[in-house]
């Protein structure tokens, strides 16, 4: 719908629908929103966070389920055999991340730089808080070939290099 302001100017609200919710939500300069209501159960959820990475979306949709009363499933780390294929080498421009599990963790070392945490969110996603990013591991076949940085609408894919 358009609305016109006594500025002469106009605003729009675009509404997306999803189950019988119907929400908006979106990211700018480092911040992202989720609000949504469902008019049939009466409820709500507004989300404002101080990062602009997807998953507030996540976590709109698992409230939504909680309110309705619906099972959530938390996020189940996978398990550390699972993880250990993801080690090795990435280049990123002109640098070289070094991706290592040690005592059941994960982690990413820039060139130069301390071991930052890698918090896995899925069998092949893995949240970087340093980075507010998420990085996604990305397989042809058996073999890991890269991993792409998530943060906000960009997408940084870092090849998988000989170590």
């Amino acid at each position: 719908a358009v609305h016109k302001l006594d500025s002469g100017r106009s605003a729009r609200l675009i509404w997306m629908e999803r189950s019988g919710v119907i929400y908006h939500g979106g990211a700018v300069g480092g911040f992202r929103s989720n609000l949504g209501f469902d008019p049939g159960r009466r409820r709500g959820v507004v989300i404002l966070s101080s990062s602009a990475v997807s998953l507030v979306d996540h976590i709109a949709l698992d409230l939504y389920k909680l309110l309705g009363n619906e099972e959530v499933t938390p996020v189940k780390p996978p398990p550390v055999a699972q993880l250990v294929p993801y080690a090795g080498t990435y280049q990123l421009g002109e640098f070289k991340l070094a991706v290592s599990v040690k005592d059941k963790r994960m982690y990413i070392t820039g060139q130069g730089e301390r071991p930052l945490r890698l918090i896995p969110i899925s069998d092949h996603e893995m949240w970087f808080e340093a980075q507010q990013a998420i990085v996604v591991f990305e397989k042809e076949g058996d073999k890991v070939v890269r991993a792409v940085f998530v943060i906000g609408p960009q997408r940084l894919a870092a090849p998988r290099v000989a170590d």
